[in-house]
């Protein structure tokens, strides 16, 4: 297999994971959005004791901010691959073509 042929398949897997990555965010707030308008509609019942409106509101935040992280760390996942398909290509390549992933320096912050 040549060159050009081993950068083609390895473009095919890079497009994948980009829009792996661009589903992950778009699912991260359409799914917060959600569980937060769950937990909202809950919490304006007005057939629930005082009581546990602090409850179901601590319960909603855990929840929001779980599945944030959850999507996060899929999504930090599949940049991390990203990354090393962009060194393997350039490597491939003799130079720099590709550097989406590459010019982000701490990825954990980036995907909080």
């Amino acid at each position: 297999m040549n060159t050009k042929e081993k950068i083609e398949i390895l473009l095919k897997e890079y497009d994948t994971l980009r829009e792996e990555i661009m589903m992950g965010m778009r699912s991260r707030f359409v799914t917060c959005g959600y569980i937060g308008a769950i937990f909202v509609f809950v919490g304006a019942q007005t057939n629930f004791p005082a009581k546990t409106i602090p409850v179901i509101t601590l319960f909603a935040i855990a929840v929001v901010i779980g599945t944030w992280w959850w999507f996060g760390k899929l999504i930090l996942r599949c940049s991390t691959h990203l990354a090393d398909i962009e060194r393997r290509i350039n490597n491939l390549a003799g130079e720099e073509l590709l550097t989406w992933e590459k010019g982000v320096p701490d990825r954990s912050f980036f995907h909080l």
